[in-house]
């Protein structure tokens, strides 16, 4: 399921049965497949991510064992706060093959 952008965080008390919450920076949803001496990095749409991400592809190769890792790479350039002050900025990732520069597109 992706996440959908809000204005704020939800006010105290706001959730029923004592659930939580947390903010979600925009990032890129990818799949590693790696193993000693190789690595494949692919977006959720099938995109090779490999180059674009040269330190998570380096970690997979210099793995011992086989490994699939799902989840969501985020590019930080500056602290992350959680208080209801943080307001995400535009996206600082580095450039992604095959996807055209500018606000990245919801599917």
């Amino acid at each position: 399921m992706l996440a959908e952008a809000r204005p704020g965080l939800p006010p105290e008390r706001a959730l029923p049965g004592g659930l939580a919450f947390e903010q979600k920076p925009d990032g890129f949803r990818a799949v590693l497949f790696a193993g000693p001496g190789r690595a494949y990095l692919q977006s959720r749409n099938g995109a090779d991510l490999s180059s674009a991400f040269p330190e998570i592809t380096a970690a997979g190769r210099a793995l011992h064992a086989p490994l699939v890792l799902d989840g969501e790479l985020v590019v930080a350039r500056r602290a992350v706060s959680t208080s209801a002050s943080f307001r995400p900025g535009p996206a600082a990732a580095a450039p992604v093959p095959g996807r055209p520069p500018g606000p990245r597109r919801r599917s």
